[in-house]
């Protein structure tokens, strides 16, 4: 959503000019929103404001892009040590293109956790992105899960996301968290917001919004590494633009 601030300026001691300055702001506390990030915070009761959100720290996101443009080459990077163990999915009102997850039955695997809902144009330029990680890596260890926390009152509506998943070209597990109860285990605040775990069920990594594609994408193969999978002859990368 869309804000406008007003400030009124003193010019002199005999009048005073009002100045009327615009800035586009996205919904959400303007004390912890990340300067540039293309991001978005409930805008409603449905999903209080929390504490930043757990796990290692990470670069802000990037501005959105009219088109998505590959980054910048990286050619390694280290993957924080863990440190705060993954909640369970808690709440969940249906799964969608799998049967029932659990962190514990997920032990051994390498996890990406994706805070997301279909309505969000921030959610909807990362999915590429996600695609292409659960297509190459999937058969190496990587499970991705989208948790879907509806923004809207529409979003609840599964039939809306069973429709959404299949337009979108959703084929990974996807946990409906109508009542946000994992997006509060997480101390989530945001759309999108990527965590990933590693094979002991820890948090290693997390980042809010669009952007750090590489990067995330060696965190990905780091941890699957960790975990005795080799991906060397898979290329990093792949997604070079998406038409909007």
């Amino acid at each position: 959503m869309l804000g406008l601030r007003l400030w009124m300026l003193p010019l002199s001691a005999g009048f005073v000019a009002t100045v009327v300055l615009a800035i586009v702001v996205i919904t959400g506390p303007s004390t912890e929103s990340p300067s540039s990030a293309a991001a978005n915070t409930p805008s409603d009761t449905s999903a209080p404001a929390e504490e930043p959100a757990v796990g290692a720290s990470t670069a802000a996101a990037n501005p959105a892009p009219d088109s998505l443009m590959a980054e910048m080459p990286i050619s390694s990077i280290v993957t924080p040590p863990g440190g705060t163990s993954a909640p369970d999915f808690v709440g969940i009102d249906r799964w969608l293109n799998s049967p029932p997850l659990s962190m514990e039955e997920l032990r051994g695997k390498v996890v990406l956790i994706d805070f997301w809902t279909y309505s969000c144009i921030n959610c909807e330029r990362t999915l590429p992105y996600v695609r292409n990680w659960h297509e190459k890596y999937s058969d190496r260890g990587l499970v991705v899960v989208g948790v879907h926390s509806p923004e809207f009152e529409f979003e609840k509506d599964l039939d809306n996301v069973k429709e959404a998943i299949v337009r979108l070209g959703v084929s990974w597990p996807v946990a409906t968290d109508n009542q946000f109860r994992t997006w509060r285990s997480y101390e989530n605040r945001w759309w999108p917001h990527k965590f990933l775990i590693d094979q002991d069920g820890q948090i290693r990594y997390h980042h809010i919004g669009e952007g750090a594609y590489e990067e995330t994408e060696l965190h990905i193969r780091n941890l699957l590494e960790e975990a005795n999978s080799d991906v060397s002859d898979i290329p990093l990368a792949g997604v070079l633009t998406l038409n909007q």
